[in-house]
C-alpha cells in the first residue's frame, strides 16, 4: 500500500522567468516571507523531545483527498488538517488526514484517516476515532509499519500516551492500545502539530467545503 502522492508535488510555487529583479521588490518579498514563516511556526506545538520533529500539516488544497474523504464521510463543512508520511518505508507516501468539525469530532478527540493510492484512486487504509494531535509517527515498527502514537484524553480521564500498532492488518485502536509511561525515548516524527486553536482565531485551515 501507499500513495505516490507527495509534498512537494502538490505544491506549485511561483516562479519568475527573469534573472533580473529589482532590489526593493526582494527586499520586500523578503520580509514578507520572513513574516508569514514566523506566523505559521508560531501556530506549531512542539514536544518536549529532542528526537521528535514536528511538522505543521500541508496548506495546499488536495480535491483527490477532498472527494475522497467525502464519499468516506459525507462530511462537508469540516476543516481537514494532513501529512504524506511513508509508514512502512516503501518509499510510497501514505496520507494521514485529521479531520475538525461538528460530525467527526468530540470531547475525546477527532477523526482520523489514512488513505493509500490502488490503481490511481485514493482509498481508505484506516481510521480512527478519539485522535488528538500532534500525532507522532514513531521509527519504531511493528509487522513492517510505523507504531503510531497518539494522545488519549477527554471525557474526565487523565492524560496519557498510547501506541497504535499495525498487526498485519490494521491499526490497533486508540481505546484498545497500549499505554506509554514516557516518550522520552522515542524518535520520529510529530505531523500536524498545528495549534488548531491559534488556526481557528486566524481563520486559517483548510476545508472540504466552506
Amino acid at each position: 500500500y501507499g500513495c505516490s502522492s507527495n509534498s512537494d508535488s502538490n505544491v506549485n510555487p511561483n516562479t519568475e522567468n527573469t534573472n533580473v529583479k529589482d532590489e526593493e521588490n526582494i527586499e520586500n518579498n523578503s520580509t514578507t516571507n520572513n513574516s508569514e514563516n514566523k506566523d505559521s511556526q508560531s501556530n506549531i506545538i512542539l514536544i518536549d523531545n529532542d528526537n521528535i520533529t514536528g511538522k505543521l500539516s500541508e496548506n495546499v488544497d488536495n480535491p483527490n483527498l477532498v472527494k475522497a474523504i467525502i464519499n468516506e464521510l459525507a462530511a462537508k463543512q469540516t476543516r481537514y488538517y494532513y501529512n504524506y508520511v511513508d509508514l512502512n518505508d516503501d518509499g510510497v507516501n501514505e496520507i494521514f488526514v485529521e479531520l475538525v468539525g461538528t460530525y467527526t469530532s468530540g470531547t475525546g478527540g477527532d477523526t482520523a484517516i489514512i488513505f493509500t493510492e490502488v490503481n490511481g484512486r485514493l482509498e481508505e487504509f484506516d481510521e480512527f476515532t478519539l485522535i488528538h494531535n500532534p500525532i507522532i509517527i514513531s521509527n519504531e515498527k511493528t509487522n513492517g509499519y510505523r507504531d503510531i502514537i497518539v494522545e488519549r484524553s477527554g471525557g474526565g480521564a487523565e492524560k496519557e500516551y498510547v501506541v497504535l500498532k499495525y498487526d498485519g492488518y490494521d491499526y490497533s485502536d486508540v481505546n484498545e492500545s497500549d499505554i506509554l509511561n514516557s516518550i522520552d525515548n522515542v524518535s520520529g516524527v510529530a505531523i500536524i502539530s498545528n495549534d488548531m486553536v491559534k488556526d481557528t482565531e486566524q481563520g486559517k485551515g483548510l476545508y472540504l467545503a466552506k
